[in-house]
């Protein structure tokens, strides 16, 4: 069903709607984005009392950091209530990963998936709102509707998942007009609680989703190809990540890498001042840092089966490095041989979970 704006405020209309949310006991708590900083940014915030949400931002084109990581530390054990939980796709896909990863649960979450045709860069969105404090989100989101924008991160410019998977509740707006209506979809006990009419999804949705996955596809079929001309040795792979100087940043931030003790960060890789001076004798020189490409090449082992492809570690990386190039290049080819994709299925366990004796025979 559509949900007309109420005096023409889209904000104001979300806020109403989510606040209903736990006054209807749908939920107890909500994990709900809203802007921050006079509207430069957003923050997950975890609420309770319904007068706090006075500035939702689901829509706000800017990713600071995946919500699955958030909710990861909210259901590490039981929380003892029931928590919405307001995703984008690629946080979602991200949160069900974890759930079969033992890293995070389900049980008492309930996923509000919201539409998403992408983020921009921190730095860029503050440029956007540099100088107007009144953000229209409705008007840009108007505007990637009809293709006026492509400041994009690469991520999102690729992702073919614009709307919500897996969700016990849809909210977007695509198939609407953001000026004037949001669309709104539940299932039939929520839609019963909330009082609204669960209704059928707008005739033009179904089609420009459609649309929008076929044109992404499509560009990310040709970055791949693209990609695997201009990586095709080792020492191509050595230059592209030759300014690493491992920081660690794109693997704080990436929401699948969880390990407490990153085998970089112990005794292992603490080597002593002679063992360098070994290396550099024997090879005559060497690069410090000291194994950069080992550390992305050990992480690419571990994640890449469930790379949920939100390209959050290249965001966070200082030096710009291709990270999320290099889980590409190598993430399609090794989830189709597995026949996985991470995210969808939260009964199908990850191929790192398992062990088949004919896995990787030819198809």
């Amino acid at each position: 069903m559509a949900i007309p704006l109420k005096d023409n405020n889209f904000v104001e209309t979300l806020n109403e709607f989510f606040k209903g949310l736990i006054q209807k006991k749908v939920v107890d708590a909500l994990l709900l984005p809203q802007a921050v900083l006079s509207g430069k940014s957003f923050a997950h915030t975890l609420i309770t009392n319904p007068e706090q949400i006075q500035h939702a931002a689901p829509f706000l084109p800017i990713l600071m950091v995946n919500g699955a990581k958030v909710l990861s530390s909210l259901t590490a054990w039981d929380p003892g209530k029931t928590i919405g939980a307001v995703l984008r796709a690629c946080e979602m896909r991200a949160l069900i990963e974890l759930a079969k990863l033992k890293q995070a649960s389900l049980d008492r979450v309930v996923l509000i998936g919201v539409d998403c045709l992408g983020t921009v860069e921190s730095a860029e969105f503050e440029k956007m709102v540099e100088g107007n404090g009144d953000f229209k989100v409705e008007e840009y989101l108007s505007g990637l509707l009809s293709g006026k924008t492509n400041t994009l991160r690469k991520a999102c410019q690729m992702c073919p998942y614009p709307v919500p998977l897996n969700a016990a509740m849809t909210i977007g707006f695509i198939g609407v007009d953001p000026k004037k209506e949001i669309y709104v979809h539940a299932g039939d006990e929520i839609a019963q609680q909330l009082g609204i009419d669960k209704g059928s999804a707008p005739a033009q949705r179904e089609e420009t989703v459609s649309k929008i996955r076929e044109e992404r596809t499509k560009k990310r079929e040709e970055f791949l190809v693209e990609l695997k001309e201009r990586i095709k040795t080792v020492p191509d792979l050595l230059n592209a990540f030759a300014r690493c100087k491992r920081c660690y940043n794109c693997r704080q931030e990436c929401p699948i890498c969880y390990c407490k003790e990153c085998v970089f960060l112990t005794n292992v890789f603490e080597h002593k001042p002679e063992q360098y001076l070994k290396w550099a004798q024997r090879k005559g020189a060497i690069k410090l840092p000291y194994e950069t490409l080992l550390f992305h090449l050990t992480r690419l082992n571990h994640m890449v089966f469930s790379c949920i492809e939100c390209g959050l570690c290249t965001s966070a990386c200082p030096n710009d490095l291709p990270v999320y190039d290099l889980f590409q290049y190598m993430g399609k080819d090794v989830q189709a041989l597995f026949e996985y994709i991470p995210g969808m299925n939260v009964e199908e366990e990850p191929p790192v979970c398992t062990f088949r004796e004919v896995e990787l025979d030819p198809k």
